[in-house]
């Protein structure tokens, strides 16, 4: 069964027309909830940057529902729960406001969840089953993730950021660069995001090296990776890419890193460059 944007499903919720497979298990309904007496209302969370209203067209759920985007971020757990009560369906940012069993259990009007990405595991996803509230998740598009990647690794190496700012302060070059080519790059997770970032460090003349719980070396032969272990990775290593799950690059993994390491955050993807080759 293929799923609606976010924005349709919102828009099947308030019509009451069907029934849906829910996206987490692909658990099915016998038929839609009991609709409402009151106004339905929506809650977006955490649009920091407020475009959710403008990059999807919204003016069908406009009609029918109440839409409350918020655009700051609160983690005490008793204010959030205070703010999402009067809500029937919360809208939320992949890895930015958890929703876990302790707040799901204390919303009675909540109904619905949409998340951007195609899936959060920061969504108790088993408390949402036990109340009967319906998750659903959109696509996304892995491409900007792997550009800001690059952009963060490459001002790194480049002290694009503290250059810029000597510049404009009325200063000069302060540093020299490095480059990448002969380096190493390390990837936590050779998957859809990690595999693109792989290939763009090969076009530099990079080294890859990659582990992952599941990775087998043919996997990796094929993305033209070498499987290290996990031990080995972090002191090996020019630049390191992963995934956002916490179990792959625990801290006391991280300070393996040799010193002189620099190391940027993206969306979700962390990478660190060490100044000296391999």
């Amino acid at each position: 069964m293929a799923f609606p944007t976010s924005v349709e499903r919102s828009t099947w919720l308030l019509d009451q027309q069907s029934s849906l497979t829910h996206s987490a298990g692909m658990r099915e309904f016998e038929g839609p909830p009991t609709k409402p007496r009151h106004p339905l209302k929506i809650a977006i969370l955490d649009d920091y940057q407020n475009v959710a209203l403008s990059i999807a067209d919204w003016s069908a759920v406009a009609k029918k529902a109440e839409i409350t985007v918020f655009n700051d971020h609160i983690d005490q757990t008793d204010a959030l729960i205070e703010r999402l009560l009067p809500f029937d369906v919360i809208c939320v940012m992949r890895e930015r406001t958890p929703l876990r069993r302790d707040v799901i259990e204390r919303l009675p009007r909540l109904r619905f969840i949409a998340s951007t990405g195609s899936r959060n595991i920061s969504i108790d996803i088993a408390a949402a089953n036990e109340r009967g509230i319906l998750v659903a998740n959109t696509g996304y598009r892995s491409t900007p993730t792997v550009e800001l990647t690059w952009a963060l690794i490459l001002a790194s190496v480049r002290h694009l950021v503290g250059e810029n700012d000597s510049i404009r302060n009325g200063g000069w070059q302060t540093s020299i660069g490095h480059e990448l080519d002969g380096r190493v790059l390390g990837v936590l997770g050779l998957g859809n995001v990690g595999g693109e970032v792989a290939r763009i460090g090969r076009a530099f003349g990079m080294k890859i090296f990659a582990w992952s719980q599941n990775l087998t070396a043919k996997a990796a032969a094929a993305a033209g990776a070498e499987l290290v272990t996990k031990g080995e990775l972090f002191p090996a290593i020019g630049h390191l890419d992963h995934p956002p799950h916490p179990e792959r690059a625990h801290p006391r993994s991280r300070r393996r890193l040799r010193a002189g390491a620099h190391e940027a955050h993206g969306a979700v993807g962390q990478h660190v460059a060490r100044p000296d080759r391999r």
